[in-house]
């Protein structure tokens, strides 16, 4: 079915293509501001998971623009703050980086506290500079658009930003949804850009994996093939700045934005590399680069090593032509080890075909939303290549969304032994909008229940072999769907699934280093420093792969390890 302009260009863990019924007769002469605002509230009131009130979506627009305006401030000054650290620690000097400031901190001041913002049902007053602007709130999304463009020429106005209407109304947009739940947003043209472009699995960029490494922007590995890799450029070389601009505080997205760009076009890059005296600079062309979906080897023993990175376009195909290549070797595939950490999801048609890669049959996944498109059981076909291999997956905090999806329908068809920490717990499914003049809509429009019938939001996968979260990395493992701010509670979450076998990760952790098992002071991205890879190799070297044997196995080799001191929490963070 063609359509004019709107339409679904894919679910962050699915993908799916309709006609929403909008086309030009919406108002394609009408002022694009006003027709871009009133097309998202029809969308969020036809496919939006819940109901919601336009009048307290706009209020919540005006109280998010004002903060988003506040927290840039506060990252320029702290990014300042970080990139003097940064820069003394470059120069040789012990410095430690800032820890979080507790949630009850006296934020840092800004320009634009003395601004006012009151609400109630029915109204909204906001002061700033002087100046006062009163309104009601009606129930006419027309009526509400032209509350909401008054206001945000007011704030304009009054607090004389040197930014124009419509990047305030894309920030007061954003913030508006972004009060649905933490997974919907505005999408500005390079956000809505660089989506597709990861969805799709292929850009225009010069093919490196960065990473930030103790504050740094590095390069974790250059992909094979590409300008990168064809300059030289190495794993753990510093990038200190792109076409003359420092990186020193900035973020990896920024990076990538900046990386990132038309084929055919150039980009340098500042490199500081161990063993040499002085930074040099490096002139690379954009090409296309295929967007890495997965890492693959096979290990010692016969057991075949898969890291999922994302779940784009390209996943599943690359699963299949990994499993192909292991089952050439020599001795087959004994077993296979499926890396899930630190992925964070993707497409759902591709969660689904991985899962079926191992699945002989049943109920992979099932989504429920308001609507009857997004209500559907997915099941496996019966046709995957590899329904009994063993099969390990490995998770963490980091593993959510498709990921999960995976974990879940394996888990529950017993078809593999899941090991490591609890899941993120994001059980819910957005899709994405393609809005006019570039921009984008990320919605939340379903929620996904595993073949047990269990939905995993706020909650996650309970691995059958479970690490509790390291003691000194506590706050960033314990990042969860169930702390983000306004997150969906789970309706259905009963009784806690309790793991098989349970241990405290840094007890095992500090044996297998006295062991010299593993090494601490390698690359962080070195196998030899990876723990639980290294433990799951040894769990695997048996004759029986069942998951009763290996359960038993693992409490055998927890039981090594001496116990580790419990260390007091800090109950003032």
């Amino acid at each position: 079915m063609k359509v004019c302009r709107h339409h679904y260009l894919a679910l962050l863990i699915g993908l799916v293509c309709f006609g929403l019924g909008l086309c030009c007769a919406a108002g394609c002469t009408a002022d694009s501001n006003t027709t871009l605002v009133l097309d998202i509230f029809d969308l969020i009131d036809r496919y939006y998971i819940e109901k919601v009130d336009h009048a307290e979506m706009v209020a919540n627009a005006f109280t998010g623009l004002l903060e988003t305006l506040k927290n840039e401030v506060r990252y320029e000054k702290q990014s300042a703050m970080i990139k003097e650290i940064l820069a003394a620690r470059d120069r040789g000097e012990d410095v430690p980086l800032p820890t979080p400031e507790p949630e009850d901190a006296t934020p840092l001041p800004t320009p634009f506290d003395g601004v006012e913002i009151k609400t109630t049902p029915t109204s909204v007053t906001l002061k700033a500079g002087g100046q006062t602007f009163h309104h009601a709130l009606p129930h006419d999304k027309k009526e509400l658009n032209t509350v909401l463009q008054n206001g945000i020429t007011f704030f304009q106005n009054a607090l004389h930003l040197q930014r124009t209407h419509q990047e305030l109304l894309q920030l007061a947009l954003d913030a508006m949804i972004q009060t649905l739940d933490p997974h919907s947003g505005f999408l500005n043209p390079d956000d809505y850009k660089n989506l597709r472009q990861d969805s799709e699995g292929s850009f225009g960029g010069i093919g490196i994996e960065i990473g930030l490494r103790k504050g740094f922007l590095t390069i974790i590995a250059p992909i094979e093939g590409t300008p990168a890799q064809r300059a030289g450029l190495q794993s753990q070389d510093r990038i200190t700045a792109i076409d003359h601009v420092d990186t020193l505080g900035q973020s990896t997205m920024w990076a990538v934005q900046r990386l990132r760009g038309q084929i055919g076009t150039s980009v340098m890059v500042t490199i500081k590399r161990a063993g040499r005296e002085k930074p040099f600079d490096v002139t690379l062309v954009r090409e296309k680069i295929e967007a890495v979906a997965i890492k693959a080897k096979m290990l010692p023993g016969n057991l075949g090593y898969v890291r999922l990175i994302q779940f784009n376009a390209r996943t599943a195909a690359d699963l299949k032509d990994a499993l192909r290549n292991f089952d050439h070797q020599p001795k087959g595939l004994r077993a296979l080890i499926l890396d899930l950490r630190d992925n964070p999801g993707g497409l759902l048609d591709q969660a689904v075909a991985v899962a079926d890669e191992f699945l002989p049959s049943g109920l992979i996944v099932n989504t429920i939303g308001r609507g009857v498109l997004q209500d559907r059981e997915r099941f496996a076909t019966g046709r995957g290549g590899h329904p009994q291999v063993p099969l390990v997956v490995l998770v963490n905090g980091g593993s959510a969304s498709a990921s999960e999806i995976v974990a879940g329908a394996l888990k529950d068809h017993n078809r593999a032994t899941v090991i490591g920490l609890q899941t993120f717990g994001k059980g819910s499914v957005q899709s994405i909008l393609e809005l006019r003049n570039g921009t984008g809509l990320r919605l939340t429009t379903a929620l996904y229940y595993t073949p047990s019938g269990a939905s995993i939001q706020a909650f996650g996968i309970t691995p059958h072999i479970r690490f509790d979260a390291p003691t000194n990395e506590e706050d960033f493992f314990s990042i969860s769907e169930a702390k983000l701010k306004g997150h969906f509670n789970n309706q259905e979450k009963g009784e806690e699934p309790k793991p098989l076998v349970e241990t405290d990760f840094e007890a095992t952790y500090n044996y297998y280093v006295a062991q010299k098992w593993i090494k601490p002071d390698v690359s962080i991205d070195s196998d030899e420093a990876d723990f639980l890879l290294t433990f799951t190799e040894r769990l695997l070297d048996t004759d029986d792969l069942s998951l009763p044997a290996l359960t038993a196995r693992a409490a055998q080799m927890f039981a090594q390890a001496p116990p580790q001191p419990k260390k007091p929490k800090d109950k003032s963070k």
